[in-house]
């Protein structure tokens, strides 16, 4: 079965690129109506495969009510639908826009604890977006207490998958004059040993470090989705 590529378009994921033929052929068919500006139409194929049951629609259909496109005004109320449903499957792409919604109050109440709880789910699943955001949140105290080390633990694991925002973060959490003391904090909460601690403290370093070649990235990046 094909997969899809996964990109971030307003703060929302979507899945573009069908890379290969896929027995859920129609999902394809709906993508290639949307590149084409046929957007009745790709709302009539993910609508009928989202009502199946099918979770890339849902996902898909979700983001297309939430942002609305020319001939199609923004439905918040569908989208919450559609991408709650999928949240409740599993989709961490899902399971990221409703957290990203929760946290904006878009359509609903904004609930800072209840966008942390969706972005954990889609963290752990190591969406690199929802770690940098769950960063976000740890580090500026939104819904949680503050927390550096837990900010860093985020932080550092959006950054090993090459996220800007998180790379970027990491950077200002050393001009902050937060890295080291976060760095020591995690080397007595994970227990390590001497050769351990100074081992991890390297390879944040390291990391913070690398980032001064990633300038020329828009800073927009810093709060992507926040």
């Amino acid at each position: 079965m094909g997969k899809f590529k996964i990109f971030f378009v307003y703060g929302l994921w979507v899945m573009s690129g069908w890379t290969q033929a896929a027995t859920t052929q129609t999902v394809a068919d709906g993508i290639k109506a949307y590149d084409k500006a046929n957007y009745p139409e790709a709302k009539k194929i993910w609508e009928k495969l989202a009502t199946a049951g099918v979770v890339d629609a849902q996902v898909l259909l979700g983001t297309l009510y939430s942002q609305g496109v020319v001939g199609m005004a923004a439905n918040i109320s569908e989208a919450l639908k559609w991408f709650n449903q999928a949240a409740q499957s599993g989709s961490a792409a899902a399971q990221f826009n409703l957290g990203v919604m929760y946290q904006k109050g878009k359509g609903v109440n904004q609930d800072y604890q209840q966008a942390l709880k969706l972005y954990q789910l889609a963290a752990n699943q190591n969406m690199m977006e929802a770690q940098n955001n769950l960063g976000n949140l740890y580090a500026k105290g939104f819904g949680v207490q503050k927390d550096a080390a837990l900010a860093l633990k985020w932080y550092l694991k959006a950054a090993e998958q090459g996220h800007t925002g998180a790379q970027l973060n990491l950077a200002q959490m050393h001009l902050d004059g937060l890295l080291g003391k976060a760095i020591g904090v995690m080397i007595n909460v994970r227990g390590l040993t001497n050769k351990q601690g100074v081992e991890f403290r390297q390879s944040a370093e390291i990391l913070f470090l690398n980032q001064l070649d990633i300038h020329a990235q828009p800073f927009t990046c810093l709060n992507k989705a926040v």
